[in-house]
């Protein structure tokens, strides 16, 4: 075939998305209504976010950027000064309209329909019958596109 493969990410919005998150308790609670960890592409900063969601627990004393940034690193297994330069290059205001948070999801779900795209080749290509192939993919089809079963 010769052609190379896409993945489809948006490094650009999952740190920015990350950023975010490590900076404030409100920009995780806003990034995690429209994205979830496993749409992260990179495995650094799905170990982020889901850090941020464990930041803000009762008993923890973050009252600092830095301290934020420390415990986020120390938790996700990043490192401090990477940490820093994603929340540095966060967009300095949170996308309120889900634009950052939008693209990392899109991306996702793109990598979801070519994983869907990759078992229906697979398995006409091991002799299933394309009706029973395509009814076993069609519901999680129907959840990309946002179509009810």
């Amino acid at each position: 075939m010769g052609a190379d493969l896409h993945i489809p990410e948006d490094a650009t919005a999952e740190e920015g998305v990350s950023g975010c998150c490590v900076d404030s308790e409100r920009g995780y609670q806003m990034a995690a209504s429209r994205v979830a960890a496993d749409d992260f592409y990179r495995p650094d900063l799905r170990r982020l976010f889901e850090a941020c969601g464990r930041l803000d627990l009762p008993g923890t004393d973050l009252d600092t950027r830095e301290a934020r940034i420390a415990r986020a690193a120390e938790l996700a297994g990043v490192a401090v000064d990477q940490v820093r330069r994603i929340v540095d290059d966060r967009p300095l205001q949170w996308d309120t309209n889900g634009t950052l948070a939008g693209r990392v999801r899109r991306a996702a779900d793109a990598r979801r329909a070519m994983t869907a795209a990759r078992d229906l080749f697979n398995r006409l290509g091991e002799g299933e019958p394309l009706e029973q192939v395509v009814a076993d993919l069609a519901p999680d089809l129907r959840r990309l596109v946002g179509v009810a079963s």
